[in-house]
């Protein structure tokens, strides 16, 4: 019988499996009715839901395959949680080298390497103390102030943004804590000038982490920068090495033929979050295929609906 009208909305979402399930594994739906084992006008009138004999019996064996199917693609997906590359070394001793001269510094890399992810990390398990701010275009002074102040645990109620300043730079002054601004090149130059001051005035170091055209464009552009320009480390992160490329695949494919990871470091373009990606996508298709061996043509399999700029 037809499917009723209280089944439409689990016949939607079967629809929408089927559909998912043929294109990802580019497949006619005849294809799949082999698969499942049942005639091909079975599955196409159990999905229009004008099935003439005992639909739930159908759709229940389509529910069953596709769930073993979309099982298959996560058993055993490594996901990586935090390596340690040459992107996390040159931060960390950007940070330590501005905290001990007292200096501002400047951290530029690509976008996708790494830097927001290694700062998070640095921030919250190895140095609890360093403040770490997450820029956006939405900053005024005086909410960037407000969110250093309550970083700081500065309870007192303070209207005027001289003195919201003048409390914070005290605070810094006993404290030494170190503030690090991750997507810096989002600040306005008149954020940035009131961040130099806070640094002049309070001795602490400052780390502004960004994107290296957009951030050299706003210290460039403006002649009232020149003092903040003239006071900065300034460190590039580059892109990932072929010893970065490998322990990234070696934690997820230990097994994996060296010339193998020498095709991933190529069309990664040693970006950080495209390896994580085309890891993923690996072990996925690995899946698939029930295999526990990497090729050449899987990785190009995994990586063809990828969007690597």
């Amino acid at each position: 019988m037809a499917v009723e009208e209280k089944n439409q909305k689990e016949l939607e979402n079967l629809r929408r499996r089927v559909k998912l399930y043929l294109t990802s594994n580019k497949m006619a739906q005849n294809t799949l009715a082999e698969k499942l084992d049942i005639n091909k006008s079975a599955l196409s009138t159990t999905l229009s839901g004008s099935y003439a004999g005992k639909i739930e019996d159908v759709i229940k064996k389509i529910t069953t395959f596709l769930d073993k199917e979309e099982q298959k693609l996560t058993n055993n997906i490594k996901k990586i949680e935090y390596i340690d590359t040459s992107i996390s070394t040159k931060i960390e001793i950007a940070i330590r080298e501005a905290e001990q001269d007292e200096k501002i510094a400047v951290i530029l890399g690509p976008t996708g390497i790494g830097k927001s992810f290694f700062l998070k990390h640095f921030c919250n398990e190895i140095d609890a103390s360093v403040i770490y701010i997450e820029a956006d275009e939405t900053y005024t002074i005086k909410s960037l102030l407000n969110e250093i102040k309550t970083v700081l645990k500065i309870d007192e109620k303070i209207k005027t943004t001289s003195a919201l300043m003048k409390s914070i730079t005290e605070k810094l002054k006993t404290t030494k804590r170190t503030i690090v601004i991750d997507e810096a090149e989002r600040l306005s130059i008149k954020i940035l000038s009131v961040l130099r001051k806070l640094h002049d005035k309070a001795g602490v170091a400052i780390i502004f982490c960004g994107l290296p055209v957009l951030f050299t464009d706003i210290i460039s552009q403006y002649q009232q920068t020149e003092p903040f320009h003239s006071r900065i480390y300034k460190t590039d992160l580059g892109k990932l090495t072929k010893e970065d490329t490998t322990i990234f695949v070696k934690e997820v494919l230990p097994k994996i033929e060296n010339d193998l990871i020498d095709f991933i470091h190529q069309i990664s373009k040693q970006v950080t979050v495209y390896i994580v990606n085309i890891l993923l996508q690996i072990q996925r298709e690995m899946n698939k295929r029930e295999t526990q061996t990497v090729t050449k043509e899987i990785i190009i399999k995994a990586t063809e609906n990828l969007v690597i700029l």
